[in-house]
């Protein structure tokens, strides 16, 4: 069952799995394939890489158990420098302390930019990731804090 909710979530994360829908935007093509952010705009050079070792029990518990730590709110934002067709980035507000946001070290006013690599379409897709990367063993979110742009890359540990 462990293997088919992987391959099931891979399959969601690669994907937009927006329907049929007839956008000039690539990640709201529906086509079956997620966009890597790096296809969008260049890596930043300046960025920082934050290797984030996580106990998995931890992590499950936060995501089965947290209730209403787990609520924080994920406002859609653009980045001006990226143009008109830029891709949906999130800024996260009011983390709480247990949570899932919590554990993977995001704090409130933080901006998601990716996740695993890939441009996140729209938050339910980014929710299936925080649930695949607890069976994967691993992951990593592109944020930027305060205008510097950091590579969490996250471990899980038994």
């Amino acid at each position: 069952m462990k293997i088919v909710k992987v391959i099931l979530v891979l399959f969601v994360l690669q994907s937009c799995s927006s329907g049929n829908l007839k956008s000039s935007l690539p990640w709201e093509q529906g086509d079956g394939k997620g966009v890597k952010i790096t296809d969008i705009r260049p890596a930043d050079a300046n960025a920082t890489n934050v290797a984030i070792k996580i106990k998995l029990s931890d992590y499950k518990k936060a995501l089965a158990e947290g209730g209403n730590l787990n609520l924080a709110r994920l406002v859609v934002v653009t980045n001006p420098s990226s143009g008109p067709k830029a891709p949906p980035e999130y800024r996260v507000f009011d983390v709480k302390k247990g949570g899932v946001y919590d554990v993977l070290k995001l704090e409130t006013a933080d901006i998601i930019v990716s996740a695993g690599g890939y441009v996140i379409p729209n938050q339910s897709i980014f929710w299936e990731y925080l649930n695949l990367i607890k069976d994967l063993g691993s992951g990593s979110l592109q944020i930027r804090r305060e205008g510097r742009t950091f590579y969490y890359n996250y471990t899980f540990e038994e």
